[in-house]
Formats: structure tokens, sequence, C-alpha cells
């Protein structure tokens, strides 16, 4: 539980910090160093190894944004490494886009299928939801071939699960009950006996 705590915290300072300035202009500078932070593994090493100064990491962290004006991202960045919170960094960022998300009244929904969705598969997925969500919609589908068929469907607080995995998961339920009542039946307890 504590492990989600901190994040969401960290996410939801940085964000208020930041709508209420220029959102657009400090996500943007978040969002470019999280790329830089998940395609370089020497740059992760290097922010989160104990054993270099934390002077080092402030000036690697000051050379990775340039532009005019205070930089809030540059800024939090700062506070996570003082505080020795860099390790969260991809767990706020999720917080953070998810409130970016609920903030512009966008329905961010994950789609896990067994197989690429075709255009159209896409189109009536979309159309689907938004008899759910008036506004726009964040679609970002993965390919999970052990799903076996169906689709795995994370939005906002809920999920729903159509995969043949799952359907199968019930059968089997299902069948197991029934084996269980049929043994009971076997017993002696039928009416009349």
């Amino acid at each position: 539980m504590r492990a989600q705590v901190i994040p969401r915290r960290y996410a939801e300072a940085f964000f208020h910090a930041i709508v209420r300035r220029d959102l657009d202009r400090h996500l943007e500078d978040f969002r470019s160093f999280l790329s830089l932070w998940q395609a370089t593994p020497d740059l992760r090493s290097f922010l989160l190894n104990p054993a270099i100064l934390t002077d080092r990491k402030f000036h690697l962290l000051e050379t990775s944004f340039s532009g005019p004006g205070p930089c809030l991202a540059a800024d939090f960045l700062h506070l996570l490494v003082r505080r020795n919170r860099l390790n969260y960094l991809d767990e706020i960022a999720e917080h953070l886009e998810a409130l970016v998300r609920r903030h512009r009244n966008i329905l961010g929904v994950r789609v896990q299928a067994a197989v690429p969705l075709r255009p159209e598969e896409e189109d009536a997925l979309r159309k689907k939801l938004r008899t759910w969500h008036n506004g726009p919609i964040e679609l970002k589908v993965e390919v999970k071939p052990e799903l076996q068929g169906g689709l795995l469907i994370f939005m906002e607080n809920k999920i729903i699960d159509t995969t043949v995995r799952h359907r199968f998961a019930r059968l089997a339920e299902a069948m197991h009950g029934l084996a269980l009542g049929g043994t009971e039946a076997g017993r002696g307890f039928a009416p009349g006996a």
C-alpha cells in the first residue's frame, strides 16, 4: 500500500504546481526527461547510484533542461534526488498522466488483446467506450498472445475481462461447482430417501 502512496503524493504535488502555471510546457519538459530516463539505462544508473554526490546529479539534471524561465520539471527532479525518491519516477509518471487525463476529461483506456486489433475493431471499441464517457478517449493497445482471444480492458478504476482465458476459468469453476453438487446428491440426500 505504502509503495503506491508515495508516488501518488509526489505526482499530485507536481501536478498542482504545474497546473497553476503552464501545464503544457512543464508537462512536456517532464515527459521529455522521462523518455530520456526510460531509454538510457546509464542515466538511470548514474542518478540512482547512492555513491555519486548529489551536486553531480543536480548538474546533470540542469544540463538536461534548457529554455527561458523557471523549469518546474527540473525543480521537481531535484526534489526527488534530494529526498531519495527518484526510484519512484516511473510510478509518479503514471499517476501524473492519470491526473492530466482527468483534468482534461480524457478517458485513458489500456487494452490487451491476443492479436493486434484491426482499425475497424478499434473504431468499434471507441464507439462502445463513448457510451460510457462523454469526451476524448486515449486508447493504448498491447498484444498479449497468452490471452488466447478476447480483450482485457483497463480504464480508470474498472477492469473488463472478455478473454478466452477468463471464460475458461469461469467454465472450470462452474463445472467444479456441478461436480461438488453431484457428489452430495450421490450420498443419499435425494428427496424421499
